[in-house]
């Protein structure tokens, strides 16, 4: 682990210890990985996924509730 990500888990260890935690240890963790799609990976459309909006969204939820 880099001196950076060493500092960045101690501030995060600190402020887990408050209410409402500004960053937690395991978000500097995701934080270490790339998390963003390659340019040339396939979309929705590729992947035949339709995108449904977000008052279709709670609705299905709502009624599998």
């Amino acid at each position: 682990m880099t001196s950076t990500a060493t500092v960045w888990n101690a501030l995060a260890g600190v402020a887990e210890l408050l209410p409402a935690a500004p960053i937690t240890r395991n978000q500097v963790d995701l934080m270490r990985h790339d998390n963003v799609a390659a340019i040339d990976a396939p979309g929705l459309k590729e992947l035949d996924i339709k995108p449904l909006d977000i008052d279709e969204v709670i609705r299905l939820i709502e009624q599998r509730a």
